[in-house]
């Protein structure tokens, strides 16, 4: 089974369950604000050296 396969077949579980859902949303959440924290962090750096 390739990469692409597993990718599909376990998307499809996710699909048809509704707390994988939940918990693939919450994790998609946390890295994005998480993501965005360190955006921030990185910004203010190079605010402060003008």
């Amino acid at each position: 089974m390739t990469k692409s396969q597993i990718n599909s077949k376990l998307l499809e579980q996710i699909l048809h369950d509704s707390f994988l859902i939940e918990q693939l949303s919450d994790r998609v959440y946390k890295l994005l604000r998480e993501d965005l924290r360190k955006h921030q962090e990185r910004s203010q750096g190079y605010g402060s050296r003008i």
